[in-house]
């Protein structure tokens, strides 16, 4: 395997870098979604998906506000802006329905983890919603997934209970994607706490069509590597990495022992379309390091996109120092090439890596790899065209003021305002709300941030 190591890059004498393309706060437009009714604890942010549930042809925003158990979704308008990307009309939702501001719900942590995509016959997207808290037969943790938009906007979520009758976490994470290559929308849906072999593990479930017109049964997909605590489907991302014009599953198992012996070392899985249990290719830290205690969590997070996989490892150490974190960018469709992306500005337990993100920030029609950091709170992105370079980041965009310790939990990228760069969205679910009480109340927002 390939690795492009930044600091061999130093090492070896090359000429000093062009300085970074660093997107100052002063131009770089940020927008700030609040929550309509802002709670105590209701955690804003967490979960973020774009999709045209409306069918009016403009990309809407759903945000999950998993400590109260709703999802939000945001109307996007004509002639959006940075500014003013919304209509002044949303809608709320909850594991029963429609539900208005501020009304009560149950515990199930619905808005986790949310996608949009077509599932079924109408012009409109539906809306995906993990509620991993969801209990079933009294058993907390079990989960379930509502679909909204499916039988027209303000209905009935079709909803899917756990189909494993433990605390499994189903609907953890969840995406969509044509894994069989029949023109048709699969939905996958993790259960990262599920038992394999006797041990909690994780599995990760594909609806074939999707529940609501399923074209096959469903197959069931365990953890190649059953250690205790894998966390198999910890995220899940889609992009057809190897060009034959079908996605491929991409899962992390953040909790997995390595194939060099590191425990709770992390491993990330790519199930090739069409989908079979027992065809995978792993990917491996190209870079272990057998001190690198309690382990680097390689696949913490991860995103996918043509024959890319960005993947964090947010507690490697590096330079001397504790949990700085890396980054890596794997490419398809075989995974030889490796490349390492360290933050210049070392932290100890900076935890780079702890969200992902894959886009055209920079509008150069080639892929560039953004890396959240926790501690300084930074996203750094680098240029895909230039990865010759990579002793520093080509943007770095700083945290709008306020936000809090998990700035960026919620991480998507999209493109709201048409003609525009694709933005970076970004929910900060720990953002204690000024106006609200107690002082320390993660009611949390969403920032969407307009690159120049």
């Amino acid at each position: 395997m390939l690795i492009i190591p930044l600091l061999m890059l130093a090492a070896q004498g090359s000429p000093a870098p062009p300085p970074p393309h660093v997107a100052s706060p002063s131009r770089v437009v940020s927008f700030a979604l609040d929550h309509p009714c802002p709670l105590q604890d209701a955690k804003f942010g967490q979960g973020l998906a774009h999709l045209d549930m409306d069918g009016d042809g403009f990309q809407d925003l759903a945000v999950g506000a998993p400590g109260e158990g709703k999802a939000y979704v945001f109307f996007g308008r004509a002639n959006s802006t940075a500014r003013r990307p919304f209509r002044a009309v949303y809608r709320t939702f909850s594991p029963v329905g429609p539900r208005a501001c501020g009304d009560p719900s149950n515990a199930s942590y619905l808005g986790q983890d949310m996608v949009g995509g077509q599932l079924d016959t109408d012009t409109n997207d539906e809306l995906v919603v993990g509620a991993p808290g969801t209990s079933i037969g009294g058993l907390r943790w079990s989960g379930s997934v509502c679909i909204y938009g499916a039988r027209g906007i303000g209905s009935t979520p079709v909803t899917l209970v756990s189909p494993i009758v433990e605390a499994g976490r189903f609907g953890e994470s969840v995406t969509i994607g044509d894994f069989d290559g029949d023109g048709q929308m699969d939905l996958a849906v993790s259960a990262p706490k599920s038992l394999v072999s006797g041990v909690e593990s994780g599995r990760v479930f594909v609806y074939p069509g999707g529940p609501i017109y399923p074209t096959g049964p469903v197959i069931e997909i365990p953890n190649p590597n059953p250690v205790s605590h894998g966390n198999f489907g910890q995220h899940l991302a889609v992009a057809d990495t190897n060009f034959d014009g079908i996605d491929d599953l991409v899962i992390s198992a953040v909790g997995n022992t390595n194939a060099a012996g590191g425990r709770v070392a992390g491993q990330v899985f790519v199930f090739p379309g069409p989908l079979q249990p027992t065809q995978f290719l792993v990917i491996e830290d190209p870079n272990p390091i057998p001190s690198d205690l309690p382990a680097p969590r390689f696949g913490m997070h991860i995103d996918a996109r043509d024959h890319f996989v960005a993947i964090g490892a947010p507690r490697k150490d590096h330079g001397g120092l504790h949990d700085p974190g890396m980054g890596f960018v794997q490419a398809g469709p075989s995974f030889p090439i490796t490349t390492m992306h360290v933050n210049p500005n070392l932290l100890p337990s900076d935890y780079m890596g702890f969200r992902c993100l894959i886009g055209d920030f920079i509008s150069d029609d080639a892929l560039d790899f953004g890396f959240l950091t926790l501690r300084s709170r930074e996203l750094l992105i680098w240029d895909g065209a230039n990865l010759n370079n990579l002793t520093v980041p080509d943007v770095i965009i700083t945290s709008k003021p306020g936000s809090a310790d998990h700035w960026g939990n919620g991480s998507l990228v999209a493109r709201l305002v048409p003609g525009a760069r694709e933005q970076v969205i970004l929910g900060d679910p720990s953002f204690d709300n000024p106006g609200i009480s107690p002082a320390n109340n993660d009611a949390g927002r969403v920032v969407l941030y307009f690159l120049p």
